[in-house]
């Protein structure tokens, strides 16, 4: 390793302790916690969120029914993709 332009080593970085890693091993298992939670009641219940249900999943059964994941799906409820004509 080579030292400084003076000729100097520089001074070594203090050790950090163990605080840092617990605090970081605390968040990483707090986040793991919530997914996981989160995982099992989908594993128990299954999926019923709106969102998945209504986009996720159907958007994954077409992938898996096309082979295909560059074609274009329509994403749009009929209800609202709908425009009746207007008078002019």
């Amino acid at each position: 390793m080579r030292g400084l332009p003076g000729g100097g080593e520089g001074l070594a970085a203090p050790d950090p302790g163990l605080l840092p890693l617990l605090a970081v091993l605390a968040v990483v298992a707090l986040t793991l916690l919530a997914w996981v939670q989160q995982t099992l009641g989908s594993l128990h219940g299954g999926i019923q969120g709106y969102d998945s249900v209504w986009y996720h999943l159907p958007f994954a059964a077409r992938f898996v029914q096309t082979a295909s994941l560059t074609g274009i799906q329509n994403v749009g409820n009929p209800s609202t993709s709908f425009f009746p004509p207007t008078p002019s």
